[in-house]
């Protein structure tokens, strides 16, 4: 084994074992038997410590505006996030930036620890969907400055955890560093960026504005050391502790609720989980599936018996003014342009990307635009490069019909989704839907019917369960709260 990089995180502990060996922000490697071994810092620790430090200081950097040819500095605020979330989800079928919940904006002790959260702050889609609401005047201009931090984090942690040999959905960050590819330049402008920044009411800079710092050198370091020898791509999500902490996962879950194992507890643990392949990490881990597989496949797997469904009868849906109710909904959502109707629009486009036969040229005229129109604007934010147009933009008539389908849906599941059969209910309400916008393509009439509200069922559906679930959630909550103070009480 040719060791060329140690990762970890930034405890103290760490800090001085880089100090002792050498390792600096600005030369990132130190010398072992005479091989140069570069130092890397955690990348996706960084990202949590950079959406902690955001939540409890705003933040003044060198934002993209320009005045008199010099940048201009703006004030990055949690609280324009906050906003955004809030705006967001009063959108009664389709959202702007689905992933995002409460426990995102107001993480506990626990959830700061997540990484999957930070990561869903700082991503594209709450990039976007900031801007939207800019331009719908519903949040101040000011939170530009606020959507551009979240952009340049977002692109920065693509570039860290590629691991792909091509674009990841047109994302040209995200895919593996190489001669060809942006990254260098990226680390070079994100150096700059994060250098300048100041965290108001912070009496020193962060340990994790350094790091970031620390970790871009020695990024680019190790891929010069790499070339030097012959390597012609780096995944970067190889430069983490995922592996590690997904292993140590593993280990804990075998130990069960003790939380400090002793040496022989630990290698009971690691033997169960080599066993087990490795396929236990607990339902609350902190990071990603990685990659890494052990030498032998040592699980055993079991056919689960399936038992067999209890048809009923189907119901129907037909009250006839209420159906009229939504459509007009409907019609009224797409032609203001309204939020609701952005983040439907996005979602056709999605929808025709995902059919088999989306090149047949009269199934693209019953479903594209020719124009762009006031319910594209969203869809054109979310563009990677506004320049290539490689989105969909879909006509009014589907984004109608989808809407329509969507308001049945969740008018339906509010009052019935704890019966059976309830796709085949669901399907029978949606024949009132009017699909004529689809017989510009006879050939594929029924495949396109189908494909609409199949799609349309299961994205419903699944964004019903997820705000269902948050309800239950935290109506458990305050009752184990209420439970805990009755105990206090009788104390």
């Amino acid at each position: 084994m040719n060791v060329v990089a140690t990762v970890c995180d930034l405890s103290a502990v760490n800090l001085k074992v880089f100090k002792i060996l050498g390792a600096t922000s600005t030369a990132p490697f130190f010398n072992f038997c005479g091989q140069e071994i570069v130092s890397i810092l955690d990348p996706p620790h960084l990202l949590k410590c950079t959406r902690n430090l955001l939540i409890k200081h705003d933040i003044e950097v060198t934002s993209d505006f320009q005045c008199n040819e010099k940048p201009v500095k703006g004030t990055v605020k949690w609280s324009h996030i906050e906003a955004f979330y809030q705006l967001d989800k009063t959108n009664p079928n389709l959202v702007y930036a689905p992933q995002l919940t409460d426990n995102h904006l107001h993480p506990n002790c626990q959830q700061k620890m997540r990484v999957k959260l930070a990561a869903q702050v700082f991503s594209h889609s709450v990039t976007t969907g900031m801007l939207m609401k800019i331009a719908q005047n519903e949040l101040p201009a000011e939170a530009h400055v606020t959507a551009t931090f979240v952009q340049k984090f977002d692109e920065l942690f693509d570039a860290v955890n590629a691991d792909s040999p091509d674009l990841r959905r047109g994302k040209k960050y995200s895919t593996n560093l190489n001669k060809k590819t942006p990254h260098l330049a990226l680390f070079r402008n994100m150096r700059e960026f994060i250098s300048n920044m100041k965290y108001i009411g912070s009496k020193s800079n962060p340990p994790s504005q350094e790091g970031w710092i620390h970790t871009l050198n020695a990024i680019e370091r190790l891929w010069k050391n790499l070339q030097a020898i012959g390597i012609k791509s780096l995944p970067t999500r190889r430069l983490n502790q995922d592996p590690l902490e997904n292993c140590f996962g593993c280990i804990r879950y075998s130990c069960g609720s003790n939380n400090s194992p002793t040496i022989n507890q630990f290698i009971a643990g690691i033997k169960t989980a080599i066993i087990s392949n490795l396929k236990h990490s607990g339902h609350k881990k902190n990071c990603e599936d990685d990659t890494a597989i052990i030498s032998n496949n040592l699980s055993n797997f079991l056919t689960p018996n399936i038992s067999p469904i209890v048809k009923s009868p189907t119901l129907q849906f037909d009250d006839t003014k209420e159906m009229e109710n939504l459509l007009f909904d409907a019609v009224e959502a797409v032609e203001q342009g309204t939020s609701e109707s952005q983040a439907c629009g996005y979602v056709c486009g999605f929808i025709f990307k995902k059919l088999r036969h989306s090149n047949c040229q009269d199934c693209r005229k019953a479903f594209l635009s020719d124009t762009q129109e006031i319910i594209h604007r969203f869809t054109n934010f979310k563009e990677y490069d506004p320049a290539q147009n490689s989105l969909n933009y879909v006509g009014k008539d589907m984004v109608t019909c989808v809407e329509m389908m969507a308001n049945i849906i969740n008018k339906y599941l509010k009052a019935n989704a704890y019966r059976i059969e309830v796709k085949i209910n669901i399907f029978s309400a949606l024949e009132c839907v009017d699909f004529s916008f689809l017989k510009k393509c006879i050939h594929h009439l029924v495949l396109n019917e189908n494909h609409l509200k199949v799609s349309t069922f299961f994205i419903i559906t699944k964004r019903y369960c997820v705000l269902r679930n948050r309800d239950m959630d935290d109506e458990e909550k305050k009752k184990t709260l209420e439970r805990k103070m009755r105990i206090l009480k009788n104390k």
